[in-house]
């Protein structure tokens, strides 16, 4: 069934690149000044500037980018997911074009960090210089100063602009890389299972359509997402789960909620653009980048047909290592619990007959 739903979206091509903080090689820069130059390149992968230079260089808007650290110091993942393996490398390779070109800015943010690496060094050597004379006051530290002369001497050579270097590239050999499909003798062998099995696969499936507690514990086990169960006031979130939502928004974080939610409901002060309202099936990824969202909330009420879609939804942001919580809201209690007084008078009328 999963294949089936992911066969209707439209597929996503990835490149990965390995972007390194000038040449691997070079010894001038220390294990820390290339973490914090690394750090500004992956910012200005994502900035308003690069999106206009990759728009202007391939006339494409619908894409995505996301960076992240690697366990290399100075070297960071660029990974393009675009409509076809043609537009992910286009957009690929216009990325890495403007972080050589925007280097005006990478000139004066890579001097500062490198300046403040060599300052860094000096006072570790001058330290260590301390320490030995404090336990020898005719110590040798001739190395240590020498060490720091060279370090003063290639002050002025900090200004040259620490070039961006693809270390490595990989575009999945072409394959689609979201949604993942299983192979298709697993799609066929599933199939002829469910065959074999009609009754029991009918009932699975009618169960699948209402939303109920069982439902909401396999789903939030099955993808590894919290979830809640909780009446609601007026179609909105129930109480924890608005909490998360206030939050994140309260830290400038964007939200997606996924499922019929009032789109009135309040959430204090805070902008109302970063509170994103869509369907289950909604390609909300076309708006906005799922590296940008950071909680995904698939609201579903209880006995609701939906249940598959709501399932679908979760696996979707789930997919995009988005946060994500399940909820499924209860209905309300037809007959409210009686009050003390009256079960008093109950019980009272009872021992009179």
């Amino acid at each position: 069934m999963t294949a089936g739903v992911l066969l209707g979206v439209d597929p996503q091509y990835e490149v990965n690149t390995e972007v390194s903080v000038g040449s691997p090689m070079d010894s001038s820069l220390d294990l820390e000044s290339r973490d914090i130059i690394g750090l500004l390149y992956a910012s200005i992968v994502q900035d308003q500037g690069t999106q206009n230079s990759v728009r202007e260089a391939t006339g494409i808007d619908e894409y995505t980018v996301a960076t992240q650290k690697t366990s290399v110091p100075g070297v960071i993942n660029v990974r393009i997911r675009a409509e076809s393996p043609e537009n992910a490398q286009r957009v690929t390779d216009a990325v890495v074009e403007s972080m050589k070109n925007r280097s005006d800015y990478l000139n004066l943010e890579s001097s500062r960090v490198l300046a403040e690496g060599q300052a860094r060094q000096i006072r570790d050597l001058e330290t260590e210089m301390a320490e030995r004379f404090a336990s020898d006051p005719y110590a040798d530290v001739s190395g240590l100063q020498s060490q720091i002369d060279q370090i003063r001497e290639s002050d002025g050579e900090a200004t040259q602009v620490v070039q961006p270097v693809v270390f490595a590239q990989n575009n999945n050999g072409g394959e689609v890389a979201w949604p993942k499909i299983a192979p298709t003798s697993l799609v066929v062998g599933l199939a002829t299972f469910l065959l074999l099995q009609i009754p029991l696969t009918i009932w699975g499936l009618m169960r699948k359509r209402r939303a109920d507690a069982l439902w909401l514990r396999v789903t939030s086990r099955r993808f590894g997402v919290e979830s809640e169960i909780a009446e609601a006031v007026d179609g909105g979130l129930p109480p924890l789960t608005e909490s998360r939502v206030v939050g994140v928004l309260s830290q400038c974080g964007t939200v997606i909620i996924l499922g019929e939610v009032d789109p009135h409901q309040e959430f204090g002060d805070h902008d109302p653009d970063r509170v994103q309202l869509a369907d289950f099936d909604a390609k909300w990824w076309r708006e906005i980048p799922p590296d940008a969202i950071n909680l995904g909330i698939v609201v579903i009420d209880q006995g609701d047909r939906s249940a598959e879609m709501a399932t679908d939804a979760v696996e979707r942001l789930v997919e995009s290592d988005i946060p994500t919580i399940l909820v499924m809201r209860r209905k309300r209690r037809d007959h409210p619990r009686p009050t003390e007084e009256e079960e008093f008078h109950a019980a009272t009328s009872g021992d009179r007959a």
